[in-house]
């Protein structure tokens, strides 16, 4: 399912020069402060996303004139140099910085199906002569809403996306695979597949608690049955987040 931009533009275009509203009040409607994104919008510079399309409805009181063209519950995907101009993609553990609201960021990395740590990081403007790290971003999927829910609760700002290298996980999850993370499934109290940090690198294993360990241990389990599974402390693991789904590019 694919939003026909030109569309969505004639039609923000028209309600603004008819009712006299302002790119500011819409930028508020999609939930940012300034009214960059909706200008960039506007301007044909970068595309409307499944929520601020929602917004905007809210906002205008009425759906455009044609939802959507092309194949339903189609994927897209957007290179980041097409959809952010002047701005420094990259993801940390708490915010996105020049992903479009409603959009998935994918890493520009690869995590390990064995153990990787080429995820590399970027430094981050974030004003006042500060900066942090975060990951950088390969570009975004939109994904329809509707199919989205059908997997996950949680909101797109706490999902990314990160290919995989390697075949410990085979066949469940394939080298080359792209995998879906959940950010806010952290806990592995209730046994699944994580991305996690260990051992100085990026993997994703089965994960479960090993019961009346002290200190807490965890038992990390390859799908794959020619490798062994392994424990490791709980202290020696950062758990980025929970695998929801994959995309598999044969």
């Amino acid at each position: 399912m694919t939003l026909d931009q030109d569309i969505l533009r004639e039609w923000v275009r028209k309600h603004l020069a008819e009712s006299g509203r302002t790119q500011a009040e819409l930028a508020a409607a999609w939930g940012y402060d300034s009214p960059d994104r909706v200008n960039k919008f506007l301007a044909g510079t970068r595309k409307m996303g499944i929520d601020e399309l929602f917004a905007t409805v809210r906002f205008i009181g009425a759906v455009p004139p044609a939802w959507f063209t092309g194949a339903p519950r189609e994927l897209t995907y957007v290179p980041v140099e097409e959809e952010v101009e002047n701005e420094r993609a990259a993801l940390t553990r708490e915010r996105r910085y020049g992903t479009p609201r409603g959009e998935i960021p994918q890493i520009d990395g690869t995590i390990g199906l064995g153990n990787r740590s080429d995820v590399a990081t970027v430094n981050i403007d974030i004003g006042n002569g500060h900066a942090i790290s975060g990951a950088p971003v390969l570009g975004n999927w939109a994904i329809p809403a509707e199919v989205l829910q059908r997997r996950v609760r949680t909101t797109t700002s706490h999902l990314h996306f990160i290919e995989c290298e390697g075949n410990s996980m085979y066949p469940l999850i394939k080298d080359g695979d792209v995998v879906l993370i959940d950010q806010t499934k952290r806990s592995p109290n209730m046994p699944g597949i994580f991305a996690l940090w260990e051992d100085g690198g990026q993997t994703i294993k089965q994960v479960e608690v090993v019961r009346d360990s002290e200190p807490r241990r965890l038992r990390l389990i390859p799908a794959n049955k020619e490798y062994s599974t392994y424990e490791v402390l709980a202290d020696d693991v950062v758990i980025i987040g929970r695998y929801v789904a994959r995309f598999t590019v044969d």
